[in-house]
């Protein structure tokens, strides 16, 4: 979209050239009356050129030529600050997550806790590394945007980051037997609440003899890290959003500005040229045909 529309305003900025190429003086106010077709047409295509069109020596016209300058820099700008995050966080991704853990974790969790009675609508597919639910797991296999969005916005993808796979699970021992308090993947009990409410997206929370609130195997410091990288890169897309919107608002109030001054030059050329009016004229005198010049002047 950046390139499209830096090849239109090329592209009408010579049309403007052109035109001005065709029509001598167009850009300077002689007092003749000027077209706000005219003046509306290059404003829109180069704020502020309609306004010089008309009226050059007008210090105000160049107000719309800096905000479109300032605003192209900022729309420019922020957003390639918004590419470099998005690359920054994709690599980072690259780096810490792995669809490998997410799947161990996916078939453990089968294994450990899932059998008919929990989850009639899950079924495993031995061929596969992970459990199957059209409605629920659907990591993609390569790295699509969707694949960076959903690895940090839903929750059970969170087995792929390297830190929550290195403290709660091993390869070898699957989940590590440290981890036994506030309960423990092989209570069936706790297996059974655990996928009812997380595979309804809701976060476990267990609160201990002395009330404390002890948070399930759930944590990932690497994906807090990489939510907030998202966060910056769409910040920064949303700023480089509001300089396009002032680039494409400059145009229209320019334009708008440049028919009004166009009208106003026009009333006040229309009232001085009918100030004076030189007229030859024959009239009927005494049975002859006579010429006659007049002059009449508007107070």
């Amino acid at each position: 979209m950046k390139n499209s529309i830096i090849a239109l305003i090329l592209i009408l900025f010579v049309c403007v050239n052109i035109l001005n190429a065709q029509d001598e003086g167009l850009f300077s106010s002689s007092g003749n009356s000027k077209s706000a077709i005219k003046a509306m047409l290059f404003s829109s295509l180069v704020p502020g050129a309609g306004q010089v069109y008309v009226n050059h020596k007008r210090i105000v016209n160049y107000i719309f030529p800096i905000v479109e300058i300032a605003a192209w820099y900022g729309y420019l700008h922020y957003d390639k600050k918004g590419d470099d995050k998005t690359d920054e966080y994709k690599d980072y991704a690259d780096e810490h997550y792995l669809r490998s853990r997410q799947h161990f974790v996916q078939d453990y969790i089968w294994r450990k806790c899932v059998d008919g009675y929990y989850r009639t609508d899950l079924y495993y597919n031995s061929d596969a590394t992970d459990w199957q639910d059209t409605n629920y797991f659907l990591l993609d296999d390569t790295n699509t945007q969707h694949f960076y969005e959903d690895i940090g916005k839903y929750n059970k993808y969170i087995y792929g980051w390297d830190d929550w796979f290195h403290t709660y699970c091993d390869t070898t021992n699957g989940f590590e037997e440290s981890y036994q308090d506030p309960s423990t993947w092989d209570d069936e009990e706790y297996c059974d609440q655990y996928l009812r409410r997380r595979l309804s997206e809701e976060f476990i929370t267990i609160e201990d003899s002395l009330g404390e609130i002890i948070t399930g195997p759930f944590i990932s410091a690497n994906r807090d890290t990489y939510i907030s990288m998202r966060q910056d890169a769409e910040d920064f897309y949303s700023t480089s959003d509001l300089f396009e919107y002032t680039i494409i608002f400059n145009h229209i109030f320019s334009a708008i500005d440049a028919v009004i001054m166009a009208n106003r030059h026009n009333r006040i050329y229309s009232y001085n040229e009918s100030k004076w009016d030189v007229n030859i004229k024959t009239t009927f005198r005494s049975n002859k045909l006579t010429p006659e010049l007049t002059i009449t002047r508007r107070f």
